[in-house]
């Protein structure tokens, strides 16, 4: 699945997914006892410590090399997918960074891929990436752990996450779900340390998925 993390039952990436998930947004105790323990232990660190640690490979992937290996052209992309990506012209993507490519993965039973990456790179050298994820066209649903959920994209919850190692490499994220379809930006860097947490949140509503 390459690059992709937004479907897996990542302990880390406050979406829980699988056939036993409905809606769009889950408390902790409607969840299997296993990953609602892991959850829990999740939730605590980020209450004392404002991140969850992650390893340095998760770190280290945001590496454009690396990802653009498994890049297809976008018009190829476009025409096998699943789902229409959504625009962004005129949105701070078209704007303010510079486009890199395109990683889709996850093909159905229709052989269209499910999901897609876009690269992105910013004026100072942060990597960006915007995921969309056709989760139920796939075959599986998600849903957004609600003790998490600390902030809105055009009026959809939304989290704001950010993943760091202990050597301080970090990653920032936020995500959120409109119209079945599962949206998640990254950026390298801690964007709270640096004081840039609004515009991650304006990277998101910049994007036409509102209520």
């Amino acid at each position: 699945m390459g690059f992709s993390t937004a479907s897996l039952p990542d302990s880390t990436n406050l979406l829980s997914s699988g056939p036993e998930i409905e809606g769009e947004s889950i408390s902790l105790d409607e969840l299997p006892y296993a990953m609602s323990q892991r959850a829990s232990e999740v939730l605590d660190e980020v209450y004392n410590k404002g991140y969850i640690t992650v390893n340095e490979d998760f770190v280290d992937r945001f590496n454009i090399t690396e990802m653009l290996k498994e890049s297809v052209d976008v018009n190829v992309i476009t025409s096998n997918l699943s789902m229409e990506m959504v625009s962004l012209s005129g949105t701070a993507f078209d704007n303010k960074m510079e486009y890199q490519g395109a990683v889709p993965s996850q093909k159905n039973a229709s052989g269209k891929w499910t999901e897609v990456y876009r690269i992105f790179k910013t004026k100072n050298g942060a990597v960006v990436t915007l995921n969309e994820w056709d989760y139920v066209s796939s075959g599986g649903m998600a849903a957004l752990q609600v003790e998490f959920i600390n902030a809105e994209v055009n009026g959809n919850p939304a989290i704001i996450m950010i993943k760091k190692t202990p050597k301080g490499n970090a990653v920032s994220e936020i995500k959120w779900i409109h119209n079945k379809i599962y949206y998640e930006i990254t950026m390298t860097g801690h964007v709270r340390g640096f004081g840039n947490e609004n515009n991650l949140v304006r990277y998101a509503e910049s994007i036409a998925t509102g209520s």
